[in-house]
């Protein structure tokens, strides 16, 4: 860090800084180009901004790139479907969709059944990309939900959940 600077890395000849709100809007701007609508490319924008203030630059924006050039992202996608369910748990079926949509669906589903029945687990598959997960750890921290997040695993190694979620309300 340079004397007196507040950024998290070195101020270097061809840096290029941006706000929150610049970088905001070229994260979802190159998003649509390569096919994400708005609401998708401002989730996955939102966790690229979060993983870039936590100090992971190569987690930030630059992702975007890896995005772009994996063969999965040309692949068709689907909605983020529930493929089995009980009043505890769901798969999700992640519809080839980056891992920062599916899993953050995964969690808007965890967090609704964990208020409902105290506890959920929900396991997501057929995604790429779900990152460290931080904005969809936060979201999990909402007044009375703890959230734990275990690693993702290989399908030959967990099956069927490419990475699993689970919720539960502290009491």
């Amino acid at each position: 860090m340079s004397s007196g600077s507040n950024y998290l890395d070195p101020d270097r000849p061809g840096a290029v800084r941006l706000s929150v709100g610049e970088a905001r809007a070229l994260g979802e701007a190159a998003l649509a180009r390569i096919g994400y609508d708005a609401d998708d490319a401002g989730i996955i924008t939102d966790q690229l901004i979060d993983n870039a203030l936590c100090g992971y630059r190569f987690a930030g924006l630059p992702r975007i790139l890896a995005i772009a050039r994996e063969a999965k992202t040309r692949d068709t996608r689907a909605s983020v479907t529930v493929a089995h369910e009980t009043p505890v748990s769901a798969l999700v079926d992640g519809g080839n969709n980056v891992g920062y949509v599916a899993v953050y669906r995964g969690a808007e589903i965890a967090i609704a059944k964990a208020k409902q029945t105290g506890i959920a687990a929900v396991g997501i598959y057929n995604s790429y990309f779900s990152g460290a997960t931080p904005t969809t750890s936060n979201i999990s921290s909402m007044p009375g939900l703890s959230a734990c997040i275990p690693p993702a695993a290989r399908r030959t190694s967990c099956r069927p959940a490419q990475p699993a979620r689970l919720w539960a309300p502290i009491r």
